[in-house]
């Protein structure tokens, strides 16, 4: 036996060599080692504790994802994916400039060796900073619109403060947390629960990943009411002040969409404001707060809650205009009657409004007159009365000399009378023989002092027609009568 094993010993070591070396190529072609890289591994972070223990938050700045290569057996290789390599790095091993090396590895058994090795970045890299925190109040976006006819009513957020801890410069730049409530199409109360996120003083989100909230979530309530559109009425009360004049008033939006349960929308007919304008002396401009003047239970419905409001107010001024007596209107002429004046010429009268009604004024639109009803033969001293538009204000009192004669007598009398008398200019004061009280109001209207808001002087009575010669009239009358 033991020579069969040992007769051509060393043809049986080679044959075994050779067979060896023949298995070892034919397992290499039908399984060649191959080298493979596998990008994008997130790297996982452990032991984070050590850093929040020094009451301090880290920033990766380099690091947090890795390409991974790895050699070995193809059938190896070909069994593994990205989900079975997995990278990390240690905070406990951070270094004095921030850095920890990353460690990959496979999370999955396979049969055969292989070796595992990082690309260019193989360490994690963060910076360090305190800790901040800071209490925001959480606000409501609305996204979309509501069915017609509803309008969001009430929002109501549990919780309504949010502290948010993290990195003091981060902390630093965040202005609001705000959550998005989508009410596309709503027609009935909304319940959602809605993630917080956080946004800088110009509106851009900031990343909250590094960021912690004492809420992840924070539940959002809203009502939906019923809405009504009503006009919107807005005028002034009170007066501008001394030698001022209200114009007009003008204001955006005439109608305004309100939102309420039905029955108090029933109510609402109209929304009316009124603005004071006392002691005014320039034009007013205003954004007028509507929500202000809303009862209880109704609102505003949409985002649009002012009303934008212009006042007119114009400074008042004085002008002297001049009339002829033969632009007066005569009325009530008694019967039988002629009737002359003892002077004719021009008036001087003075009126008061703004600039522009002033300036296209003319004495037909004063309408003057004198009223000679009551009145029987003889001389008379008569104001002259207007029926002045409302913009306009007569200062001055003036007063005419008339004549009333007999029909039969006229073309005589009168006219001599009134060829031996010259033309004069009659000012706003009364004949030479007025009663007292005509000619203490005359003497006023002469001064400059007259108040800028004087309205227009009552129409005289019948007691303020003063005759020349009332006992000669009666005795005349009497006789005519007879």
């Amino acid at each position: 036996m033991k020579e069969k094993l040992t007769k051509n010993l060393g043809m049986k070591i080679l044959s075994f060599a050779i067979a060896l070396v023949c298995w070892i190529v034919i397992i290499n072609i039908d399984d060649p080692v191959i080298t493979r890289t596998f990008p994008g591994i997130p790297v996982d972070i452990i032991n984070e504790d050590s850093i929040n223990s020094l009451n301090q938050v880290y920033e990766v700045k380099e690091g947090d994802v890795v390409n991974v290569t790895i050699k070995g057996k193809k059938s190896v290789i070909d069994s593994l994916t990205t989900a079975d390599i997995k990278a990390e790095a240690d905070l406990s091993k951070l270094s004095k400039v921030n850095a920890v090396p990353i460690r990959a590895y496979i999370t999955k058994q396979i049969d055969g060796a292989i070796e595992l090795s990082l690309g260019r970045v193989d360490t994690l890299r963060v910076s360090l900073e305190d800790v901040a925190k800071k209490q925001f109040q959480v606000t409501v976006e609305q996204k979309g619109e509501v069915q017609d006819g509803y309008s969001v009513g009430t929002i109501r957020v549990k919780p309504n403060l949010i502290k948010v801890s993290g990195a003091k410069s981060k902390i630093s730049s965040i202005e609001e947390v705000r959550v998005t409530l989508d009410v596309s199409n709503a027609s009935g109360k909304i319940d959602e629960y809605l993630e917080p996120k956080v946004y800088d003083r110009n509106g851009y989100q900031i990343d909250s990943s590094n960021l912690k909230f004492s809420s992840n979530a924070v539940k959002v309530t809203a009502d939906l009411l019923e809405t009504k559109t009503i006009p919107l009425l807005i005028n002034v009360s009170g007066k501008p002040a001394n030698g001022y004049k209200y114009i007009s008033i003008d204001y955006e939006p005439k109608k305004i969409t309100i939102a309420g349960k039905q029955k108090y929308l029933d109510d609402m007919k109209y929304l009316a404001i009124k603005l004071d304008i006392s002691k005014a002396s320039e034009n007013i401009e205003e954004e007028v707060n509507l929500e202000d003047y809303l009862p209880d239970g109704i609102k505003i419905a949409g985002d649009k809650q002012t009303a934008m409001v212009n006042i007119t107010i114009d400074k008042l001024v004085k002008k002297s205009i001049s009339l002829n007596v033969n632009d007066l209107e005569v009325r009530n002429i008694p019967s039988n009657m002629s009737f002359s004046y003892i002077k004719k010429g021009m008036l001087s009268l003075r009126v008061q409004g703004v600039s522009k009604d002033l300036d296209n004024l003319v004495i037909s639109k004063l309408n003057p007159y004198i009223d000679l009803k009551g009145l029987k033969k003889g001389t008379y001293t008569v104001e002259v009365k207007f029926n002045a538009p409302d913009n306009i204000v007569i200062l001055s009192k003036i007063m005419v000399k008339i004549q009333l004669v007999d029909e039969d007598k006229t073309s005589s009398s009168s006219d001599n009378k009134n060829d031996s008398t010259s033309d004069t200019n009659i000012e706003d004061t009364p004949s030479p023989s007025p009663s007292p009280t005509q000619s203490s109001e005359s003497s006023k209207d002469k001064s400059d002092g007259n108040d800028l808001n004087q309205q227009e002087t009552p129409s005289a009575s019948d007691s303020n027609i003063e005759s020349d010669n009332s006992n000669n009239e009666s005795k005349s009358n009497t006789s005519s009568n007879n």
